[in-house]
């Protein structure tokens, strides 16, 4: 399986060689590298494509050419497909967004002593929210980076310090 994360949909071809754009889930960085490698969900299954060329076109899009993508007609078959790259990618550039998928990760908070399950990130500009399960209750708390202290991936556990004056 390939370690992920989910940064966009690709929305429509450009030009005639089969080249897309993406549309971001968050503000793209001015500086922003894409790596060598990105890949497409297609039918909920990962498809890896080199990365011939990129460029940005606005702080939420930027345009692609990938190998195989030799034609409009191409393209076209991945239109409104997720778009990934790798996470080591996504912590190269050094997001402010949240852009992972956190769904069903346990979250602690280590000050306040809450737990819960993370039913969703809600990416809203500059302030991400998770919607937390605790307890049977639907609660939404912030889930900014300068909160998050670790992320176990291997057992889906995000431990958070969140501050004093939060009381869920």
């Amino acid at each position: 399986m390939f370690n992920t994360v989910k940064v966009g949909i690709i929305v429509k071809t450009k030009g005639l060689k089969g080249d897309v754009v993406v549309s971001t889930d968050f503000p793209l960085p001015k500086e922003f590298y894409l790596g060598e490698w990105a890949f497409i969900e297609k039918e909920g299954i990962l498809i890896p494509f080199k990365i011939l060329k990129y460029n940005i076109l606005n702080e939420y899009a930027f345009n692609i050419s990938l190998s195989y993508f030799n034609s409009i007609e191409y393209a076209q078959k991945f239109i409104k497909c997720k778009f990934h790259l790798p996470k080591e990618i996504i912590n190269k550039n050094n997001f402010t967004y949240i852009v992972d998928d956190y769904t069903n990760y346990s979250i602690i908070d280590i000050n306040i002593n809450f737990k819960g399950i993370i039913k969703q990130i809600i990416n809203i500009k500059n302030n991400p929210i998770a919607e937390i399960d605790s307890e049977g209750k639907l609660l939404l708390i912030p889930f900014r980076k300068e909160f998050i202290l670790n992320i176990d991936d291997k057992n889906k556990v995000i431990e958070i310090k969140l501050p004093d004056s939060f009381k869920p």
